[in-house]
């Protein structure tokens, strides 16, 4: 029988997955053989040819470096969609973890020029997927309201 040897290493940047042209995920964390599994977070960001490009060519480049300062991963012309940190298995959010999703820039940002939460759920994952019950977070309005609702997402 051929033994395995697992590589234990953190990265940072790792490129998940790219879809249909406009998303794209990083992750940084722990791997076993190049693959999330431990801790980590990752960052999707979205892309709209065209209209992203004359945003941020209209808002500058300080407006640019301001909203994008906390980013994972600094791609030109790409906004913040989703970040996920908690427990991944197999590069999947599995065990528990926080989603949080962020409202475009076209629509709102913080008053320190900062992508602004759209919603928050943490709970645990399996398999990339919501399971069990949530605490999700959602913003109410430009006033920072939280509401915080108790979810089961087996019924979604």
């Amino acid at each position: 029988m051929k033994k395995i040897d697992k590589k234990n290493k953190i990265v940072k940047n790792l490129k998940l997955k790219e879809s249909l042209d406009r998303f794209v995920t990083y992750y940084t964390g722990e791997t076993i053989n190049g693959i999330p599994y431990g801790k980590g977070t990752s960052e999707t960001y979205d892309y709209v040819k065209g209209i992203d490009e004359k945003v941020h060519k209209i808002k500058g480049k300080k407006w640019v470096n301001n909203y994008q300062k906390s980013f994972l991963k600094k791609l030109k012309y790409h906004n913040i969609e989703s970040k996920y940190v908690g427990e991944w298995k197999n590069g999947m959010e599995n065990g528990i973890g926080e989603l949080i999703v962020y409202h475009g820039p076209d629509y709102f940002i913080n008053y320190d020029g900062s992508p602004k939460v759209f919603s928050k759920s943490i709970g645990y994952f399996i398999d990339g997927k919501k399971n069990g019950e949530f605490k999700e977070y959602l913003d109410l309005d430009e006033t920072d309201h939280i509401l915080l609702m108790q979810m089961n997402s087996r019924r979604f």
